[in-house]
């Protein structure tokens, strides 16, 4: 017996009578975007970057925080964010998926993959600072950590992965733009008590997240534009992308219109 061909045997079963676990564990935005980084990194041309020379990619990797918890019960905290995937030249902390940029690093890139989602909004403390805000805020702070001069970077990027029908239904709207991230991280900042916000969080913001907006492109980009450029390159890969992808939508509708959120099976 081989353990991956058991593993192979279940996933195959999610589309059959005794299936042994939900479509939605295989066919969702998460291994959709592992599937499209993989083969941008075999170097199929079909993301709105190049991985850079030696740079990798991780899904599910944690980004560090400006706003950790200063202390027990700190009622303006949060916690670690996941990011759906970073790209770059970067390495781990003592967590094993805690990002760290390299010494001499180039690009960090930030992506977030929906399929009949949107960005995820704030807290209760913090209402507006929405999942766009945040990943952009983690970078900025993930930058400070390295201490390097954001000049330095040659690829600073985040981006949306979502469905064409969800973009022009105005879904993600203007969340994904700098004046919307600058207020919206300024807000947060505002939150805090002077002194912290005058020796800690307001210098970060004027030296590392203004600079990272200065220079950061930030699109929402459409899987069928991806897909597409797959098959362009490649017509018998992307015809498989394609159907993955459409499984993808198939499944994670019937999640949806079940009333069951796609994210709690991922």
């Amino acid at each position: 017996m081989e353990l991956f061909s058991f593993v192979r045997d279940i996933l195959e079963s999610a589309e059959t009578a005794d299936a042994h676990l939900p479509a939605t564990v295989l066919y969702n935005e998460g291994w959709l975007l592992r599937l499209v980084l993989h083969s941008a990194a075999a170097g199929i041309d079909c993301l709105p970057f190049r991985l850079e020379p030696k740079a990798r990619w991780f899904s599910e990797a944690l980004l560090y925080s400006a706003f950790l918890a200063r202390r027990r019960g700190d009622e303006l905290a949060e916690s670690w964010t996941h990011a759906d995937a970073v790209v770059g030249h970067f390495h781990f902390d003592g967590t094993k998926a805690g990002v760290v940029l390299d010494s001499a690093a180039g690009q960090f890139i930030v992506c977030e993959a929906k399929i009949f989602s949107g960005l995820s909004k704030g807290t209760r403390r913090a209402v507006d600072y929405d999942q766009a805000a945040r990943n952009v805020a983690c970078m900025a702070w993930t930058l400070k950590m390295a201490d390097r001069p954001i000049t330095e970077y040659k690829s600073l990027g985040f981006y949306v992965f979502a469905p064409q029908q969800q973009i022009d239904q105005g879904v993600f709207g203007e969340h994904v733009t700098g004046a919307s991230i600058r207020r919206k991280i300024a807000n947060r900042i505002a939150a805090f008590e002077p002194e912290w916000r005058t020796t800690r969080l307001e210098p970060w913001q004027t030296k590392w997240v203004h600079a990272l907006l200065e220079r950061i492109e930030m699109q929402v980009v459409a899987w069928e534009t991806i897909v597409n450029r797959i098959q362009s390159v490649d017509a018998s890969f992307g015809s498989e992308i394609a159907s993955f992808y459409a499984k993808c939508l198939r499944y994670c509708a019937e999640m949806g219109s079940a009333g069951i959120s796609n994210e709690a099976v991922e």
